[in-house]
């Protein structure tokens, strides 16, 4: 697993990290720091990854976010990615 940044001179301000595997590529753990949302890093993030991605041969991508990510789903959408499934997190009571 790779993992990039999109910092400033204090530091990161965006993450991802990247899952390689023969023909996949998993986005995990994007994030942009609230302060700095709105200016394109997630898609500078997701590009990174796509060209990463290319580069090690794998043809098919896939990301997980929360459903009620709503501005994540939104960019997601935007770049071509689609729903393929749903799951749940199964907590004790």
């Amino acid at each position: 697993m790779t993992s990039g940044a999109a910092g400033a001179p204090s530091g990161a301000v965006a993450h991802a990290r990247l899952a390689l595997s023969p023909g996949w590529a998993g986005v995990f753990a994007l994030a942009t720091r609230p302060d700095v949302r709105r200016q394109g890093l997630a898609r500078q993030l997701l590009r990174a990854c796509a060209d990463e991605a290319l580069r090690a041969d794998a043809s098919s991508m896939y990301l997980q976010v929360a459903a009620d990510n709503a501005p994540a789903i939104a960019l997601y959408e935007s770049l071509g990615f689609t729903t393929h499934h749903r799951y749940v997190y199964l907590q004790p009571n």
